[in-house]
Formats: structure tokens, sequence, C-alpha cells
């Protein structure tokens, strides 16, 4: 199955390049830029068609962001996501601390008082 990823202006924060991927099924929005999130998706895929089953659609989405984080590896892997409440920045603490030896830096974006703000927790972007 193909999918298109195309960018968009996020519509939490404004910025122009939050990403979103489209396929048949299920639709995956994020913005780098203040962890906005939505995905959309059929829950029952399996049953569509079948007897005249109509696609059930749920959507989940993270209007409220607390900031999107990125960490990026030693062997140039990288993960991001959302902040979605105070306990979210705790747990990626634990990561960073298990991970400490393998990591190069780690951002935290987040859209405050209409202002993007950028705070590194490890390393700095003189290190990117």
């Amino acid at each position: 199955m193909s999918s298109v990823i195309d960018y968009i202006e996020c519509p939490h924060c404004k910025h122009a390049d939050a990403w979103i991927e489209i396929d048949r099924w299920s639709e995956h929005m994020f913005c780098n830029h203040c962890g906005y999130t939505r995905q959309t998706y059929v829950t029952n895929l399996d049953e569509v068609g079948k007897d005249g089953t109509l696609p059930q659609i749920e959507v989940m989405e993270e209007n409220n962001p607390l900031g999107a984080y990125f960490v990026q590896y030693k062997d140039h892997t990288a993960e991001a996501g959302t902040l979605h409440d105070e306990n979210s920045e705790g747990f990626l603490l634990q990561q960073i601390e298990e991970h400490r030896d393998d990591i190069m830096f780690v951002r935290i974006n987040s859209f405050e008082n209409n202002e993007h703000k950028v705070r590194y927790l490890v390393g700095n972007e003189t290190k990117i």
C-alpha cells in the first residue's frame, strides 16, 4: 500500500512544515515544532465491505501538547514524539539517562505564549 507525505500548516502553532502522511485507510499528522498530533484511522478494516459493513473511523488528537521531543542517536537513528503531559517529560528524562552513552542530542520544541521555543537537554545545535 502506498502513502503520500506532505507538509502543511499546523492547526495548533501555525508553523508551515507540520507533516502529514495519508494512505487509503489512515492519516497521521505531526508537528515537530509544538507536538500537535492527529491520527485518523479505520478501526474495523478487516470487516469493511463484508455484508455492507461501513468503515468505522476513529480520531485521536493531541491539540494542546506541552511540546515535541527529538532524540538523535550516535548510530544516526532518531525518534520524535509528543509530550502529552507533565509525566511525558519525566519519562523522556528516564530514557535519556538509560541511553545517554548512545545519544548525540535531545531537543524539545514547544509553542508557548504564541512563541516557538527550543530547549536542548543533551548536546546543542552545533553538534548536529
